[in-house]
């Protein structure tokens, strides 16, 4: 499902579907689903317009613990733990340090700010990612709802830089 809160401020992407597209921002995005990669294939000008591309991944673990992406932007990772804070929401985030190859990465190199929102330990030792036991009944609202409400602050925050 692609959501575009306004082309003008940020894109958020959560990865379900595997193919999408997102010509409200001015790119056609697309998924190959065997190399696992999300591709632009076209990164014309807007992109550079986006103020900030949020990618929320794997968000909706019962034991919520988003880590600190070191291949995300800096000053968009301080304004997430900002959002976090103030929401009361500081312990669900940036509690680990990662480097992580996700889907933010081409958008990074196409000059966006970028911030991977993910939480890649899923179940006990990550036994349910890409497995069969990846279903609804290991979800929780409640991390969605932690999750949405940080992303939704740090829009705010973010429109709140400039003047």
């Amino acid at each position: 499902m692609l959501r575009i809160v306004t082309p003008a401020l940020a894109a958020l992407i959560f990865t379900a579907s595997s193919a999408f597209a997102a010509s409200e921002v001015g790119t056609i995005i697309s998924f190959d689903r065997a190399g696992g990669e999300l591709q632009l294939a076209a990164v014309p000008h807007p992109v550079l317009k986006v103020k900030a591309f949020m990618l929320a991944d794997m968000i909706g673990d019962k034991d919520l613990g988003i880590l600190r992406d070191q291949n995300s932007t800096p000053w968009l990772l301080d304004l997430i733990a900002q959002a976090a804070e103030s929401l009361g929401y500081q312990s669900y985030f940036f509690a680990q340090t990662t480097g992580v190859t996700d889907d933010h990465v081409p958008f990074q190199q196409a000059g966006a700010p970028v911030a991977d929102i993910i939480d890649l330990d899923y179940g006990y030792n990550n036994a349910f990612h890409h497995t069969t036991e990846d279903t609804r009944d290991k979800l929780s609202p409640k991390s969605l709802q932690i999750t949405g409400d940080v992303i939704l602050e740090t829009f705010r925050l973010i429109n709140g830089r400039e003047h």
